[in-house]
């Protein structure tokens, strides 16, 4: 589901909720599945406290680097994860967070919620980014 400047995207995973946090905060997890498509990531640093940083060096098959980095500004660990999103090219600071709800024994409920965008194509951007990131992650879990 897309607004004029938010994207929400909701996917159930068969795996558990720490499972699925710790996928998205531990820097080995990160770089397996982070990354739309072909695109890989082959550094990810992570500082996981409230104020502390994240880096993700992204690499697609043409040869670019892209860059995406912020600060996590809410953990509250298996359940919320919260962020401020912006890549080294761009000025844009965009907000991400995910969240995390059992549904059933061995399956968890991931609700990404991206806001912040200024232009519709930027957002219809990401928010194909992020469906291609989601399809990755059930390999790691």
């Amino acid at each position: 589901m897309t607004s004029e400047n938010s994207i929400v995207i909701t996917r159930v995973f068969a795996a558990s909720a720490d499972r699925i946090f710790a996928a998205w905060t531990e820097p080995d997890l990160l770089k397996q599945w982070m990354g739309p498509g072909e695109v890989t990531v082959s550094i990810a640093e992570v500082d996981l406290k409230v104020g502390g940083s994240y880096t993700l060096v992204m690499n697609d098959p043409k040869g670019a680097t892209h860059i995406p980095s912020g600060t996590y500004e809410e953990i509250v660990l298996n359940e919320k994860l919260a962020f401020s999103w912006s890549w080294t090219d761009s000025e844009e600071v965009t907000q991400v967070s995910i969240e995390l709800r059992k549904v059933d024994a061995g399956e968890t409920e991931l609700t990404l919620t991206h806001t912040g965008f200024a232009e519709a194509g930027v957002r219809d951007h990401h928010e194909e980014g992020w469906n291609g990131c989601l399809d990755k992650l059930p390999s790691v879990l």
